[in-house]
This record gives C-alpha cells, sequence and structure tokens, in this order.
C-alpha cells in the first residue's frame, strides 16, 4: 500500500487473527519523514462501522510504543478529510 495523502508512507500488510484479539487486520508502514521508525497500524475485521484500530512506532522491531487509536468510520468522506496519523513526527 501507499499512502499518497499528507505523509508518503509506504507499506504492506495481511489478515491474520491475533491470539487474545482475534481477526485484525495488520499494516507495516515506513515513512520517508520518520526514517528509523517503523509504524503498524491494526483495524479490527471484519470491516464493520465503528471498529476500532490502533497505531504502533517502533525504532527496533521489538518494542512498540502506542500512538494513537480509536474507531473507523466507513464513510469515505469522513476519511478524506482526516489528518494522517504518522505526520508531524
Amino acid at each position: 500500500m501507499k499512502d499518497t495523502g499528507c505523509s508518503h508512507a509506504f507499506g504492506g500488510g495481511l489478515l491474520t487473527t491475533v491470539k487474545g484479539v482475534g481477526k485484525s487486520t495488520v499494516i507495516a508502514l515506513q515513512d520517508r519523514a520518520s526514517q528509523g521508525t517503523q509504524f503498524e497500524i491494526v483495524f479490527s475485521y471484519p470491516f464493520t462501522n465503528g471498529g476500532s484500530w490502533e497505531l504502533y512506532a517502533t525504532s527496533d522491531g521489538v518494542h512498540f510504543n502506542t500512538l494513537a487509536g480509536g474507531n473507523y468510520p466507513l464513510d469515505a468522506a469522513d476519511v478524506r478529510t482526516a489528518k494522517s496519523a504518522t505526520s508531524g513526527r
């Protein structure tokens, strides 16, 4: 995937089942503006209006810090006006 918005992040992901969490979509991202930091975003699955998401960051691939989280809308109009979660880092 490639974010063509304000962050220019790129990465890939998969649909998985995480023990204790359930089914999730996990996407790993690298942002050119944040060298040395990798991001991971986890979306609850199946995608439903009000589903949850969490954004994590790591600089060593072992220790992850939670940066943000919340619920996502399925209305594309709401998403288009949202600020990038990785911008400003």
